[in-house]
């Protein structure tokens, strides 16, 4: 996550920030909107575009991120 937030800066030195991520990504997606957060960083809602279910060590994060606004859950079907 650290990277991608440094090569994300160098493009975009600040916020607000529309992040996506796809699969296993969510969760670097879901790390980086916390950092950003916790550096007084804008996020909008994120696009988890089908993320992994969570695991239990991962399921604090996931509420504590839908409780920020941070991710919002929309079904499609076709």
């Amino acid at each position: 996550a650290e990277d991608y937030l440094a090569a994300m800066r160098q493009v975009q030195p600040s916020g607000p920030y529309y992040l996506g991520g796809f699969c296993a990504g969510a969760w670097v997606t879901v790390e980086m909107a916390v950092r950003l957060q916790e550096a007084g960083e804008r996020v909008a809602p994120l696009l988890l575009i089908d993320p992994p279910a969570p695991m239990p060590s991962l399921r604090p994060a996931f509420v504590w991120t839908r409780r920020a606004g941070l991710a919002r859950s929309t079904m499609f079907t076709s």
